[in-house]
């Protein structure tokens, strides 16, 4: 035994919750923490049993990522009798420390609960040289995602690289990709009509390709159904993508159906397995059913003129699934997830809270007066007013639980607006069923 490893033994004694020690599997550590940087802001990290799940969720609550780290990914593991832990930590405080692991042979992570909670990482270089990192974080109830993949009857392997050579003749800067699985073939496109670009010169540029079964690890749509065709953020698919080949596995897909989340796994190629697996959850775009085209009921991009509100009480109507589009801001339809408690930082100009917001003409007037909306019949607009009036319940509830986080009086703006709409979205779509 080196000297490193009865070091690492023998702080049984100090005041640690948990200790683990990686080295063979360090770059795949590291990589794992720098996929969920790319997708969220906070790591929730969750030990129990000798196993350790690392997690995060994006900001728009639209994709959901899980590693599960068995005990054989360890070289060490200390877990104090009948403890569990569930801790919350900054990744970009933790991220760095992880991003050059060349010249690194060993890492210790400690996690110390009690009157003093700090997450402690030290790494052992091969020249001799120890660096120690503390890191404050925070316990929290850990977060998971309701899903059931039973319901799944699509599913699909593929080599990542073959998806990622596919991805890449899309245009920089897309925020979504519809993919359709059907009998004969996967494929995978854009929306020319809402591509959601930062350079809008590539706006209608229309892009599809095709992948047979053939160059399909398996294949298997469901053969009661003519097809599917899902629509999701194509920020966060990417990153597990890279990540999967980085890991030289192969990646599967599970599609129910439109509004219904992707699931997304990893397999290794050998038959030995892994000590380690990876799981998750894309939210995906709802049509508005009634409608009888492509068209956005909302229009393109919420009034740029001020929206003053304020929660009133009333009887909620009938309510449906709509789409809407938030460029940049991940897919429209928030999973069924817990919401970690955190505030949303304010941007733009303030909005002041006044009664006028639910009055009838300014309410629907604010959300339905996108371009697209005035070429609608006046039929299809008259349902697209009534649909948007049986949002009012679900939103005076989001401007509740935002008055209770900022306060009575605090300002509104038209980013919180747009950052509200996945939640009244889902809001609707859970008072519907």
């Amino acid at each position: 035994r080196t000297a490193s490893s009865t070091r690492f033994s023998t702080m049984a004694s100090d005041p640690f919750t948990l200790q683990f020690c990686v080295d063979d599997n360090l770059r795949i550590f590291a990589r794992m923490l720098a996929c969920l940087d790319r997708v969220g802001k906070d790591l929730y990290l969750e030990a129990s049993g000798g196993q350790v799940s690392l997690r995060t969720l994006n900001a728009a609550q639209s994709a959901f990522v899980k590693f599960h780290l068995r005990p054989d990914f360890f070289a060490e593991f200390v877990l104090e009798p009948n403890a569990s832990l569930s801790m919350k930590v900054y990744l970009k405080n933790l991220v760095p420390i992880f991003r050059s692991v060349a010249g690194v042979s060993k890492v210790w992570v400690q996690v110390a609960s009690g009157e003093e909670n700090y997450l402690r990482v030290q790494q052992e270089c091969s020249s001799g040289l120890r660096k120690k990192f503390d890191l404050a974080f925070e316990e929290v109830t850990m977060i998971n995602a309701v899903y059931s993949p039973d319901s799944c009857l699509n599913c699909l392997t593929a080599d990542p690289m073959t998806l990622l050579a596919c991805l890449n003749n899309f245009p920089p800067g897309l925020a979504e990709v519809t993919l359709s699985a059907g009998a004969d073939a996967l494929t995978l496109r854009n929306d020319p009509d809402n591509i959601g670009l930062d350079d809008q010169k590539d706006v209608g540029l229309r892009t599809e390709l095709s992948i047979s079964p053939e160059n399909l690890h398996a294949y298997m749509p469901n053969p009661a159904s003519s097809g599917v065709s899902v629509t999701f953020s194509l920020r966060e698919f990417k990153a597990l993508l890279s990540l999967v080949k980085e890991l030289e596995h192969r990646v599967t897909l599970r599609l129910e159906a439109a509004g219904q989340p992707i699931l997304l796994s990893s397999e290794p190629r050998s038959q030995t397995g892994a000590p380690f697996s990876v799981e998750s959850v894309l939210a995906t775009v709802v049509e508005a059913a009634s409608l009888g085209d492509e068209d956005d009921m909302f229009g393109d991009e919420p009034a740029d003129e001020p929206m003053p509100f304020a929660p009133h009480g009333g009887a909620p109507p009938q309510q449906q699934q709509q789409r809407q589009r938030q460029p940049q801001h991940g897919p429209s339809l928030p999973l069924p997830l817990p919401r970690p408690p955190q505030q949303q930082p304010q941007h733009g100009p303030p909005l002041p809270l006044r009664d006028a917001f639910f009055d009838v003409d300014a309410f629907t007037a604010a959300l339905t007066s996108g371009p697209k909306f005035s070429t609608l019949t006046a039929a299809q607009q008259a349902v697209a007013r009534e649909k948007v009036q049986s949002l009012r319940p679900a939103f005076e509830e989001e401007l509740a639980a935002l008055r209770a986080t900022r306060g009575q009086g605090a300002a509104v703006t038209v980013v919180d607006i747009r950052e509200m709409m996945p939640r009244v979205m889902a809001r609707a779509a859970r008072a519907a069923t």
